[in-house]
């Protein structure tokens, strides 16, 4: 238990989650939008609902409207184009998509599995951060290459009271079943593990076992449930064609803590792949200078302004045809804040406040908020989103933050709590790689940073065993549009980059989880001491929409101590496939 709160709280808290989640999942959206090619309509693009019979097609010019109810998959065919999945949100109202020659995703799955074979090194590497990677005695493995009837399981999902690893897995796999062979003295049984795929109905084999690289026939029940960091149960088919004939009931693989992690040398943090790539920064990123050639004409005017009386007419003179667009009344909210008109600025906003309807222009303007130091403000719309969506992790994480940020500290704790409370009850998914483990990282630089002041009358047993903590430059990435596809360039000292992709073509499991889950951010770690000449740049590559996408960068330096600081930009992404810079680290090591 995180928190002593009253049972039947609980239950009417997750009551009234529910009831809001099945209703909003009821509601049903038009969706409209344009199919093509990158360059011409196609016609006659098929557009149904995966599992339903809900289909129509594209007209002459490539539109289509069908609908559809939040969670449903849109799945966009055509001949000899690769297949395009969307999931549906609440806020799905608008769907372009660009779709590809089926040839060129054939190239890619040649070269990619070409590359696959020869990333040992790379998969290695990247073990801790990514968990559909296993290490096995034949080499790494990334569950993609091991199909979908392979399933790999976290150790935080085992059951830490079970008396052994046979019993953790129980449940947690399909087709799994717990047993017993005659072992090899011939008299004594032994617990042992079967799995669909058996060599024979009569006579089942047993699946053998693969413990950090070491292969053995007899259940491995000496490990310490807590020690088992990741498990893959792999069926006979897929066994005997990677261990031979040994296999042919099966192979539970089994990675334990500590062992196949790689660091950076002489310390505990994990290693740094950015400073080990080929890639070399060119110094070709977009300054903000850049960026603001080539915005709309309402932010050239404004920003090209000689002064406050002639942007104020030129923001008048733009609103009478875009007074009915919220993103241009947030631009400008964020200009006059800018250029010290705050009063002006606050006066625009809620003039025009009744245009942020959804979730993602209450989100941006939230975000608007918070950087032009407001975060009382954009409280409220955190609560009307986490009304809007009770059953996105993003919700409570976003509130709980506001109510860091405006000294609410009790709330927050509050909030985070409830949150992992819902998980260990099922109702969100278990993850580490996604919103819950930026959730309890959070959870804890607040137990660091106001420990006394949450523990003081309430009840909260601090810390939870599951929270680690991590210290260094902390790199927070949000977005306020799902759909919102980029990739991100964290460039070394040395020049040398890391790219973070985000887009459907390149990570579209990622993708998709952050849909199915309700999450749209992530963070990075730089461990080492922090140098001026960082970089972050990002490439937009669009959002299915007409509208811009607004990106929160929150660097925070010295992360979880008592001298933490941080410091928040709010970014406009609307200039496609063009690299441009969002924020040097100059300005962080400036921090007092």
């Amino acid at each position: 238990m995180y928190y002593n709160i009253n049972l039947k709280n609980k239950c009417i808290f997750i009551l009234l989650a529910l009831v809001q989640i099945g209703f909003a999942q009821d509601n049903e959206n038009i969706v409209i939008g344009r199919v093509t090619n990158g360059i011409s309509p196609l016609k006659n693009v098929a557009v149904q609902i995966s599992d339903a019979s809900t289909n129509t097609s594209t007209d002459e010019n490539g539109y289509y409207q069908i609908k559809a109810s939040p969670l449903d998959i849109l799945v966009f065919s055509y001949m000899g184009m690769k297949d395009e999945e969307i999931v549906v949100e609440d806020v799905t109202t608008r769907l372009n998509i660009v779709m590809k020659m089926q040839i060129e995703e054939l190239d890619e799955v040649k070269v990619t599995n070409r590359i696959d074979r020869r990333s040992q090194d790379y998969m290695r590497h990247q073990y801790a951060r990514d968990e559909r990677i296993i290490n096995t005695a034949l080499g790494y493995v990334h569950k993609d290459y091991l199909g979908s009837s392979a399933y790999i399981v976290g150790g935080e999902n085992l059951n830490p009271g079970a008396v052994d690893i046979l019993t953790a897995l129980r449940g947690k796999v399909p087709n799994l079943r717990i047993g017993t062979v005659i072992g090899p003295d011939g008299r004594t049984t032994e617990r042992a593990v079967f799995l669909r795929g058996r060599s024979s109905i009569n006579n089942p084999a047993p699946a053998i076992y693969d413990v950090d690289g070491i292969v053995m026939t007899q259940a491995p029940l000496f490990l310490i449930i807590q020690n088992v960091e990741r498990v893959a149960v792999i069926p006979s088919l897929l066994a005997t064609g990677r261990y031979g004939p040994l296999a042919v009931g099966g192979v539970i693989i089994i990675n334990t803590s500590g062992t196949n992690i790689v660091r950076e040398p002489g310390t505990n943090s994990l290693y740094d792949y950015a400073k080990l790539r080929d890639n070399i920064y060119e110094d070709d990123a977009l300054d903000q200078e850049g960026v603001l050639r080539n915005s709309p004409s309402y932010l050239k005017d404004l920003y090209g302004s000689a002064n406050l009386t002639e942007a104020k007419k030129h923001y008048e003179h733009y609103a009478i045809t875009l007074k009915t667009d919220p993103y241009f009344i947030l631009d400008s909210y964020l200009f006059f804040s800018a250029k010290e008109a705050r009063d002006y600025a606050m006066e625009l906003l809620q003039q025009n406040i009744g245009l942020f309807k959804n979730a993602v222009q209450c989100k941006a303007l939230a975000y608007a908020l918070e950087v032009t130091d407001k975060p009382d403000l954009a409280n409220e719309y955190y609560k009307k989103i986490f009304l809007m969506r009770p059953g996105y992790a993003q919700s409570y994480r976003d509130l709980a933050n506001n109510y860091v940020a405006t000294g609410n500290y009790k709330r927050a704790a509050n909030l985070y709590v409830r949150y992992l409370h819902l998980i260990n009850e099922g109702f969100f998914p278990k993850d580490k790689s996604g919103i819950s483990g930026i959730v309890k990282e959070e959870f804890m630089n607040l137990l660091t940073q106001h420990k006394s002041v949450i523990s003081e009358n309430s009840g909260l047993v601090l810390p939870p065993k599951d929270i680690t903590r991590q210290e260094g430059t902390r790199i927070l990435v949000e977005w306020n549009d799902s759909e919102a596809e980029f990739d991100l360039q964290f460039v070394h000292p040395e020049k040398q980059y890391f790219t973070w992709e985000h887009t459907t073509k390149s990570n579209p499991d990622r993708i998709r989880d952050e849909k199915i889950k309700g999450y749209s951010s992530e963070e990075f770690f730089i461990y080492e001491p922090l140098p001026e000449d960082w970089q972050v740049n990002v490439s937009y590559k669009g959002n299915k929409k007409l509208t811009a996408t607004y990106l929160k960068l929150t660097v925070y330096r010295n992360y979880n101590t008592p001298s933490q600081r941080a410091i928040s930009k709010l970014y406009r992404l609307r200039l496609k496939d063009v690299n441009q810079q969002l924020l040097d680290f100059s300005e962080v090591m400036s921090l007092p």
